[in-house]
């Protein structure tokens, strides 16, 4: 089976024949149909900055039909140890993107606290909700969620465990 799929020309140096891809679909929740890249069109829409791409899986019990709508990861083996913060982390300003970054200490009690600090990051690819950060972050660093507009450097916070914020294994090209 054929599928055909754009992509932002963003990403065209990433692509490879022969790549892997893996395909989800609404009738068959749950299976994951995998497949690989065949053909990277040599032009780019000049209006809207995309490349058609064509990717081939397998599907000898014909479950997969022309025109079933489906969901498609390209595997990209050279982003696989990068940085990613959700979306609502992300301080946008003039004077560069930030993030809250936590840090834990004890108080002249032996008590826990928690204070912050505005670091200044670089980001990259944003997809589903989630950013990939270039810049100014270190991994397994702990950061804001949600309610930066009340921070400054130095603030006390408590931290909560926010269950819903569970980073993707990979990002999706939509």
């Amino acid at each position: 089976m054929l599928v055909n799929f754009s992509v932002s020309q963003k990403v065209l140096s990433d692509l490879t024949l022969g790549q892997p891809l893996r395909m989800t679909t609404d009738t068959y929740p749950g299976r994951v149909f995998d497949g690989e890249i065949t053909t990277i069109a040599p032009l780019i829409d000049d209006r809207t900055g995309m490349v058609n791409v064509q990717g081939r899986f397998q599907n000898a019990d014909r479950s997969l039909r022309p025109g079933m709508y489906a969901r498609l990861d390209v595997m990209l083996p050279d982003l696989q140890q990068v940085i990613i913060v959700p979306q609502t982390a992300i301080s946008y300003s003039l004077y560069g993107n930030a993030v809250y970054v936590i840090t834990r200490k004890k108080n002249d009690k032996g008590e826990d606290i928690a204070t912050v600090e505005r670091v200044l990051i670089e980001t990259g690819i944003r997809r589903g909700g989630w950013v990939i950060v270039d810049k100014g972050l270190q991994a397994g660093a702990e950061i804001v969620t949600s309610g930066q507009l009340k921070l400054h450097n130095g603030a006390l916070v408590a931290v909560t465990d926010d269950k819903t914020l569970t980073p993707p294994t990979t990002l999706p090209l939509e």
